[in-house]
């Protein structure tokens, strides 16, 4: 039992010191690539993405099968989350501590909050087909809030703070977004929000326990990088190279059930009650979003 209780801890501690050392590699990278060829910030978030999906993956086969059953330790997981964030928010926000490790170590502990609230979030599922629906509506929620809702402030919030020089004590927002180093940056920059990986990990780990394969790189093994994951990248370069912030989630949804669909079709297959349930609730959501985006 003492011998479990040390390998946990120290596949926990592996999934931190990993990220930061990554981390802090390519920010020495990037310092070192600051007039580097144009692009190479593409190749910088392709890179950290692949070893995310890596660091994921590895969390669910080492650390989230301890927690499968139970759940008290789950929660003492997410607890210590929560207290490491607000330890971060209190020594940047009125110490005016910040730092590359600081930042890094803030966002391996972002990182492996996605990864447990994702994985905590696929319990409830029983069939692959239950993915439809909350696909469909965890896409027309982020649309609205990106375009309409609150997550549109909060993006004028984080961008008026980094467009002004970061003067100032970083906006709450600021707390929850994931940072990589970038070429020619003096601090790790946002990439995209929290919520983008805990969904990714959830549809991730629900191919896991439905016995479907979602690698891109093939069969599991070594390489591994999951169709979700691709949706991300997608939106990414999008938003970068439109200059605007637009929902990862639509297209996260539509690259795991595209590939999932191929791969695997028993994810379409919904039962005689749930096919007017899915069409009725998709009908009511474009009509809200038509409604709110016309007022």
């Amino acid at each position: 039992m003492v011998k479990c209780r040390f390998v946990f801890l120290l596949d926990i501690l592996i999934f931190y010191v990993v990220w930061v050392g990554i981390s802090l590699i390519f920010y020495r990278a990037g310092v070192w690539l600051s007039n580097g060829p144009t692009g190479m910030a593409y190749v910088f978030i392709l890179i950290m993405l692949l070893a995310l999906s890596f660091l994921s993956r590895r969390y669910r086969r080492r650390v989230e099968p301890y927690l499968i059953q139970n759940h008290l330790l789950r929660i003492f997981l997410l607890v210590f989350f929560v207290l490491l964030f607000a330890a971060v928010y209190a020594a940047n926000a009125f110490l005016g501590l910040g730092s590359i490790l600081i930042s890094s170590i803030h966002t391996a502990n972002l990182l492996f909050f996605a990864c447990v609230a994702g994985h905590w979030l696929t319990l409830p599922l029983k069939r692959p087909a239950e993915l439809l629906p909350l696909c469909l509506v965890m896409s027309m929620v982020d649309i609205f809030s990106v375009f309409k809702g609150p997550t549109k402030a909060l993006t004028h919030t984080i961008a008026a703070h980094y467009s002004g020089g970061q003067a100032g004590h970083p906006p709450m927002v600021d707390f929850i977004l994931v940072k990589f180093p970038l070429p020619g940056m003096p601090m790790l920059m946002p990439v995209f929000g929290v919520v983008d990986w805990i969904l990714i990990v959830m549809l991730s780990g629900a191919a896991v326990n439905f016995d479907m394969n979602d690698n891109l790189l093939g069969r599991p093994g070594k390489l591994y990088f999951p169709a979700a994951a691709a949706g991300l990248v997608i939106t990414l370069l999008a938003a970068r190279g439109l200059g605007v912030y637009l929902p990862a989630l639509p297209m996260i949804a539509v690259c795991f059930l595209g590939v999932m669909a191929y791969r695997s079709p028993e994810i379409l297959r919904l039962s005689r009650n749930e096919r007017p349930a899915l069409i009725l609730a998709g009908v009511m959501a474009c009509g809200i979003l038509a409604v709110f985006f016309l007022i």
